[in-house]
């Protein structure tokens, strides 16, 4: 499910039957720290942008895990995995936006993805390239770089649980290898 999400504060996705808003889940952007930043002139028919981005975390399930929803949105195209698997059938993701006005969340059953028994170990991945955030195809003939600067990702998987609790798994710098 492909939900819009407004440039300032909001950051919201919404799924078959709840409102999940990442940002009040805890969710950071997150991008690789040394990254490179490229300043210099960007003319037509030059150069591209630097490099694709990886974002992985493991996680361990409390307990028994009966649903799984993952939102996640990007900046770049980006695709994300569970385990080794790649989710959804979408491709470059999140397809042609204004990139200061417009970024989507989607939202992903993963149930079916992870291991699901209690103590079973879960790996988050995000792959996050320049896409239109930040190559030449939105900045012709630009003196001051790339319009984006980084790419980025940002996410939050729900977790409900067969005794009835809830968990929530969001990007947070520090948790998530980059």
């Amino acid at each position: 499910m492909r939900t819009y999400l407004g440039m300032a504060a909001a950051f919201a996705a919404t799924a078959a039957t709840a409102s999940v808003d990442v940002g009040g889940a805890g969710a950071k952007w997150l991008s690789v720290p040394e990254a490179p930043v490229y300043r210099g002139k960007v003319a037509y028919n030059t150069r591209a942008a630097d490099g694709t981005s990886w974002f992985a975390r493991t996680f361990t399930n409390a307990a028994q895990v009966v649903r799984a929803r993952w939102t996640v949105a990007g900046l770049g195209v980006f695709d994300v995995y569970v385990n080794g698997r790649r989710i959804g059938d979408d491709f470059l993701k999140p397809g042609f936006t204004h990139c200061r006005k417009t970024k989507y969340a989607f939202t992903y059953d993963v149930t079916d993805a992870l291991a699901r028994a209690a103590g079973a170990a879960n790996t988050l991945v995000a792959e996050v390239s320049a896409g239109w955030w930040r190559d030449k195809i939105v900045t012709p003939e630009n003196p001051n770089g790339f319009v984006g600067q980084k790419s980025a990702f940002r996410g939050v998987l729900e977790l409900d649980y067969a005794d009835g609790a809830t968990a929530t798994v969001a990007t947070e710098p520090g948790a998530w290898r980059c």
